[in-house]
């Protein structure tokens, strides 16, 4: 069995994203007050999957910037983060499940988000109110 890629979404930013996951993925953001800002990247943006992982479906790789979490809390809010919301949005927190959503959170053990987000390209989807100055 292979899983192809849905369709380009032009409801979602271009990306490779049904409108039920795209729908459900802003639902869940929206619902985690430590999340600051989102972007997909990886197959769901590119369009290109290997040809190693056809064999399951695809993930959705969302890399995650945290705001108003002291650094002694961070661990504890990605925790928080990857484990909750999912399955009400019609994600899943099992790779291999459809829907599985794979989260990343840039700059606690690696790059910064920016760099992260840099490398590969990334699309920002979301984004919390009053973060920006101006």
């Amino acid at each position: 069995m292979s899983y192809d890629l849905p369709p380009r979404n032009t409801g979602a930013f271009d990306l490779h994203l049904t409108d039920l996951e795209f729908e459900g993925l802003l639902a869940f953001l929206r619902s985690q007050q430590r999340i600051g800002r989102a972007w997909i990247f990886g197959s769901r943006r590119s369009g290109r999957r290997r040809p190693k992982d056809v064999v399951k479906p695809a993930d959705i790789d969302v890399a995650v910037e945290l705001v108003d979490v002291p650094e002694a809390d961070t661990l504890l809010a990605m925790f928080d983060v990857f484990v909750h919301g999912h399955p009400q949005y019609g994600l899943s927190t099992t790779e291999g499940q459809a829907g599985f959503v794979q989260i990343e959170f840039p700059g606690k053990e690696g790059p910064t988000v920016a760099a992260f987000i840099t490398a590969d390209g990334a699309t920002l989807i979301f984004e919390r109110a009053g973060l920006l100055p101006g």
